[in-house]
Formats: C-alpha cells, sequence, structure tokens
C-alpha cells in the first residue's frame, strides 16, 4: 500500500508481497458489467468485475486482467462461470480483443494472494495476461463490453457509466504503463 503521503492517489492501490517481492500496483476500483437473465427471475442476471494490475519482479514487468464472474440466480453455478471465463472477448470501441486465460488463482500471475477481492465468496477468478497496448486499448475506449462463453457466448454491458472505475483505469495507464 502507499503510505507516508496524506495526498497520496487513491486511484491505485500498490502491495509488496512479502513472501516473494513481488509488487503488485493495480485500479482500486474494478468496472462492473452486468448480463441480465431474466429466464431466471425478474431479477436474475450475471456479473462481472474487470480490474487491471501490474506485476514488477525486480524490473520485469508483467500486465494483467483480472476477471471476477457471479450470478443471483441459484442455476449460476461456478462450473458454468468457469465455463465461460475459458473464452473471453473484450470489446473496445467494436475493436475484438481475445484474452488468453493465465490460470484461475493469483499464482498464475506469480502472487500469493489475489490483487482484488471477490465480490462474492461464490464468486470466480480468472487472469489473463495482456499487452500494455491492450490496456491502453481498453482505457480510451469509449464503449467496453465483455463477451464471456465462446460457442454460448453471452455478452456483459457496463453496469452504468463507471466514471470512478474509468478514472482509475486513466490514471493507471497514465502512470504505471512502461
Amino acid at each position: 500500500m502507499q503510505s507516508g503521503c496524506a495526498t497520496a492517489p487513491t486511484n491505485i492501490v500498490e502491495h509488496l508481497d512479502p513472501d516473494t517481492g513481488v509488487t503488485t500496483t493495480n485500479v482500486a476500483r474494478p468496472m462492473q458489467f452486468v448480463h441480465a437473465t431474466p429466464a431466471y427471475g425478474a431479477h436474475a442476471r450475471q456479473l462481472m468485475q474487470l480490474g487491471v494490475f501490474e506485476v514488477n519482479r525486480s524490473g520485469h514487468y508483467r500486465y494483467f486482467v483480472w476477471l471476477g464472474s457471479w450470478g443471483t440466480s441459484p442455476t449460476h453455478s461456478a462450473a458454468s462461470h468457469r465455463d465461460q471465463l475459458e473464452s473471453v472477448v473484450l470489446f473496445a470501441d467494436g475493436e475484438p480483443l481475445s484474452l488468453s486465460l493465465s490460470g484461475w488463482a493469483s499464482n498464475s500471475a506469480g502472487l500469493t494472494r489475489p490483487p482484488f477481492h471477490r465480490p462474492v465468496a461464490s464468486a470466480v477468478e480468472a487472469y489473463y495476461e495482456v499487452t500494455p497496448d491492450v490496456l491502453r486499448m481498453i482505457a480510451t475506449s469509449t464503449q467496453l463490453s465483455i463477451e464471456a462463453g465462446g460457442a454460448d457466448s453471452r455478452r456483459f454491458e457496463p453496469w452504468d457509466a463507471q466514471l470512478a472505475a474509468r478514472r482509475d483505469l486513466n490514471y493507471f495507464v497514465e502512470t504505471v504503463l512502461r
């Protein structure tokens, strides 16, 4: 975590892993996405959070997108969320950005703890290594959506304008990317 200065930015969070010596820097607020599933109930939804982070291992930098997925219906199982997260495409202003799954746990990014808190205990996490250019495309897009699930794909749209999360993402891109 950042310390010392009362005016430290709250848009990003830094953490030094005492076990590995790896430093992570991530956006403070992940973006929220939703896919309505009215067939399961009036308020049934599948939800996703998208956060970005950097892993710094002694000057070797890697960048990741983290997705957390869960649902409000008991029919949304962890297995179905995991199946969907195996095939993910982000659409940044209509441009498809296919993500390659790195793993299901923080250790797939070389971490001993996740950079983000799961929004609910039943949420499934997935990690995708990306390039700085992909993060720039995500940050500068005016329309961002997620398509998950391959053949049985579902489109996730932003929950709302995501102003605070977008500010965090833009700040991350402007100050952290190398």
